[in-house]
This record gives C-alpha cells, sequence and structure tokens, in this order.
C-alpha cells in the first residue's frame, strides 16, 4: 500500500512542481512588463441547461482602461454549447456584439464564433484546449475571420479550504489574411468555488498586441463569475 502511495504521490509532485514553475515565469514576464497599461477586466457567465446534452450561455463583460478609471468596451456574448459527442469535449457556436470606446463615439463589432473544446489529464493535472474561429465584423472597417487557440493547466491540487485551485493558461491570435500571428495573451489565476454551482475566478494577464510598426504589451487584471444553473 505504501509503494502505491509513492507511485501515485509522485507525479502529483511531479505536476505540482510543473504548475508551480509556470505561475513562476508568467509572474516574472509581469514584473518584465510594468511600462504597459493596464486594464480591468470583470464578466458574469451563466449557463442554463436546454435539453439533454445542451446547454445556453450568456456573458457579459467590461473592459475599463486608462489604469482602469474608464469604461473602455461593453460585450454580450450568447449562443449554444453542444457536450453530448464525448464526455471530453464540447462544442460551441456564439454571437458576440461588442461595442468598444473610439472617441467620443461608440463602435460596434458582430462577431460570431464557432468553438471546439477538449479536455483531458496529465498526471492529474486538468487540461483544456479551446480552438476557435470568429468572424469578425467591425463597423466601418473591413470584415476578417480570426483563429485563436488557448491551452490551460489546472494544479491537481486546491489550497486552503475552500478548494481554490491555480491554473495557467497562453492563448495565441492569428488573423487570417496578411497579417497573420498578431496577438498572444499569458494568465496565471484561480478558480474559487463559492457554492456548487457558482464559480469565482481571479487571474492577471500579460497581453502582447500587435500594432503598426510597434508590438504593445498590456496588464490585466480580471474577475470572472460564472452560475450554473
Amino acid at each position: 500500500m505504501k509503494e502505491l502511495r509513492s507511485r501515485i504521490a509522485g507525479p502529483r509532485r511531479g505536476a505540482v512542481a510543473l504548475i508551480g514553475v509556470m505561475v513562476l515565469c508568467v509572474s516574472s514576464q509581469a514584473l518584465a512588463s510594468d511600462d504597459g497599461d493596464f486594464e480591468y477586466w470583470s464578466k458574469a457567465s451563466f449557463l442554463i441547461p436546454i435539453k439533454d446534452a445542451w446547454q445556453f450561455k450568456l456573458d457579459q463583460k467590461f473592459s475599463f482602461a486608462d489604469e482602469a478609471r474608464r469604461l473602455d468596451n461593453h460585450q454580450q456574448d450568447f449562443g449554444l454549447v453542444y457536450s453530448g459527442l464525448a464526455d471530453w469535449i464540447d462544442l460551441g457556436l456564439s454571437v458576440k456584439q461588442k461595442f468598444a470606446k473610439d472617441g467620443d463615439d461608440w463602435e460596434r463589432e458582430s462577431r460570431p464564433h464557432f468553438n471546439i473544446k477538449a479536455k483531458s489529464t496529465l498526471f492529474g493535472c486538468g487540461l483544456s484546449n479551446r480552438s476557435r474561429l470568429e468572424y469578425r465584423d467591425v463597423e466601418d472597417d473591413d470584415t476578417v475571420w480570426r483563429f485563436r487557440h488557448k491551452i490551460a493547466v489546472k494544479s491537481p491540487a486546491t489550497i486552503t479550504p475552500w478548494k481554490i485551485q491555480p491554473y495557467v493558461a497562453e492563448e495565441v491570435f492569428v488573423q487570417l489574411d496578411d497579417e497573420g500571428f498578431n496577438a498572444n495573451r499569458i494568465s496565471t489565476g484561480l478558480y474559487i468555488p463559492l457554492h456548487e454551482k457558482v464559480r469565482l475566478e481571479l487571474f492577471y494577464a500579460w497581453d502582447l498586441d500587435e500594432e503598426p510598426d510597434c508590438w504593445h504589451d498590456m496588464n490585466l487584471i480580471a474577475s470572472y463569475v460564472r452560475i450554473q444553473f
């Protein structure tokens, strides 16, 4: 029995160490990017069962720029999630409406998107791999297709009696025209269960975005609430 416990504990310790190293890497990147702008994001997500493996999803998100002093954009995202193919994959089809501040005006963007999210485990770590294809229809601008790929790793161990779960993630953005790869986001955060069906997510992200003639970095602090009905 002791030998079996040792075999199980070994990979778990290795996985926890891996999470720790990744968190330190993200934290060091944050210290290296203190000269970037700062934003605060707030989002509420609602998941409502419809029938069998179908759910309706609604997100409301607010972003505050200029050192989190000014409302910069408001987004609402609604669509369907289907998890009936297998327990390790979710399919989603949604439409996002974004209203971004442009001087004294608000610029509208309509963004239909299709998502495939695969879920697995490795040495006890929770892994998710999400691919998203989105069509960006921006007011008074050219329409464009964009591909996004996000990988997240959740710690196999929780901390504190509240069972808080650390995670790290990275997302790349590829615009499917002449621009190609034009953004990258690295984040680290915590999943905090507040209730059986309510979860709080707190995270820091370092966002790198290509602008004309240069790359611009930004520091993000976010709080997301997810409610499962």
